[in-house]
């Protein structure tokens, strides 16, 4: 009940924070290999009513069963929960105003950072990456995380 509380009240915070850490998108030096993490998502109805937040905050470490209403959440591999990483989001949508923004959750389901605008710095020990969108209408896209 306190994590579904502690979840509600950042919904809250989350509909109206305007801060970001940002960071372009990661480029690869010539000859070095960097690990990634690339999953696709969409989202149906984002509109205002965070209802996968809510729901999540219920089933939480479990993806909801709203998952892809008015957002998406990622569950990180193992191997990134120790690395500094840089997500990334590119999704397609007619006529939207592209804008993704990304929130961090470590394995307890506490945010450990908010309200980033995509591209963003990953703080180390996050387990989940929450994707939702500045505009309405449905959207495809796809995340990387590189480290």
């Amino acid at each position: 009940m306190k994590r579904a509380a502690a979840i509600l009240s950042l919904v809250v915070m989350l509909l109206s924070a305007s801060t970001s850490t940002s960071l372009a998108a990661p480029q690869r030096e010539p000859g070095k290999k960097r690990a990634s993490f690339v999953a696709q998502g969409s989202i149906l109805a984002p509109g205002t009513t965070p209802i996968t937040l809510m729901d999540w905050s219920r089933s939480c470490p479990e993806l909801p069963a709203t998952q892809g209403v008015s957002a998406y959440i990622f569950e990180m591999p193992e191997s990134f929960l120790t690395s500094r990483s840089a997500a990334y989001v590119e999704g397609t949508a007619v006529g939207a105003d592209f804008g993704y923004r990304l929130w961090f959750f470590d394995d307890a389901c506490s945010a450990s950072v908010c309200c980033s605008d995509a591209p963003a710095k990953v703080p180390r020990a996050t387990k989940f990456i929450y994707v939702t969108q500045y505009f309405d209408g449905a959207s495809e896209f796809e995340l990387t995380v590189t480290r």
